[in-house]
């Protein structure tokens, strides 16, 4: 998997959140692939570290209230919510 995949990976697992939160945190994950690349670390290392997309977007929605995410029923990859 490369970081861009990745990143993508974790944009969708982020669904539930509107469009600038989610946007804002897909700039800081690929700010952070920038910074540890620039440092000498592989991408694969990267991803290792971090852990799966799931897990990350799991965490990450734990710190958001109700108005961050999207409150309307929304389409996922063919399935509504």
């Amino acid at each position: 998997m490369t970081a861009n995949v990745y990143i993508e990976m974790l944009g969708k697992e982020l669904y539930m959140l509107n469009t600038k939160e989610r946007q804002a945190i897909v700039r800081d994950f690929q700010k952070y692939f920038c910074d540890l690349l620039k440092e000498g670390q592989t991408e694969q290392a990267i991803i290792e570290s971090l852990g799966a997309p799931s897990y990350i977007a799991r965490e990450l929605l734990k710190a958001y209230s109700e108005e961050e995410m999207i409150l309307t029923e929304v389409e996922y990859e063919g399935a509504y919510i």
